[in-house]
């Protein structure tokens, strides 16, 4: 189960001016939380996606093929648009 809210990406633009063309770096945290009836929840706020599952890999897989899906969505649309880029996760501490 998961959940896609919208986001605005815009600030997701490629480097312009003197930099133009060189890697951008974003890095977005997945918050993981473990229920009482042992179910894990992994979310990535900044894209507002949720992932369900029954453990701590298996939604940390979710959660991050959705983010990947909303981005992918939002730079078919025009919402974002990425030059050369690096998106990595990490895990909220």
């Amino acid at each position: 189960m998961y959940m896609l809210d919208e986001y605005d990406f815009s600030n997701l633009k490629g480097v312009r001016g003197k930099y133009a063309g060189r890697p951008v770096s974003h890095n977005f945290t997945i918050e993981l939380d473990c229920k009482e009836d042992r179910c894990w929840v992994a979310e990535i706020p900044a894209f507002g996606v949720e992932a369900h599952g029954q453990t701590r890999e298996e939604v940390i897989s979710r959660v991050q093929g959705l983010a990947f899906r909303v981005l992918a969505d939002r730079i078919e649309q025009g919402k974002a648009v990425l030059g050369p880029s690096s998106i990595s996760f990490s895990l909220a501490e």
